[in-house]
């Protein structure tokens, strides 16, 4: 019986992690990126549900080997007993902060389409990674960017438009 040579098993060890290490998926979103490894992904979700006190939401979810499932969503219809006045107050209350907090310190202030808010502690889920989207189109690009590469085993990225 045959046996390796330390360097030839080396080499396959080698070979094994740059496999490994090269495929994953990538997601670059303003309010963070998330990476992982294709061969840990379990699964690939897109639902669409309601919450009380917000409306409609879509959500994108990763399951994977490890402890942390990837949540990204969308509110997608808020609720509908909120005038459209009222949307718009609100927006130019927003940009009139963003714009006086960027001025006074140099810091960029969160775009609140992006910003995921959690009402503690029924919204919390432990193990997780949340990311928040403006819109149901950007959801539905990732969802098919994480799902084509869990179905071809392929590395793959999708980042939002800024």
């Amino acid at each position: 019986m045959k046996t390796l040579s330390p360097l030839f098993c080396f080499f396959l060890l080698f070979q094994s992690i740059l496999l490994a290490e090269s495929r994953c998926w990538e997601a670059t979103l303003p309010g963070g990126t998330y990476l992982v490894s294709i061969t840990e992904i379990v699964s690939v979700s897109m639902h669409d549900y309601y919450v009380d006190g917000v409306g409609q939401v879509s959500e994108v979810t990763i399951d994977t080997k490890g402890s942390a499932i990837g949540r990204f969503y969308a509110v997608i219809s808020p609720l509908s007993g909120v005038t459209a006045a009222a949307v718009e107050t609100a927006k130019q209350t927003v940009d009139r902060l963003k714009k006086t907090g960027e001025g006074i310190s140099g810091v960029k202030v969160a775009d609140p389409s992006t910003v995921v808010v959690k009402s503690y502690p029924t919204t919390t889920h432990a193990h997780t990674v949340e990311y928040r989207l403006s819109t149901k189109e950007e959801l539905e690009g990732l969802f098919k960017s994480a799902r084509s590469c869990l179905l071809t085993g392929t590395a793959g990225s999708y980042k939002v438009k800024e």
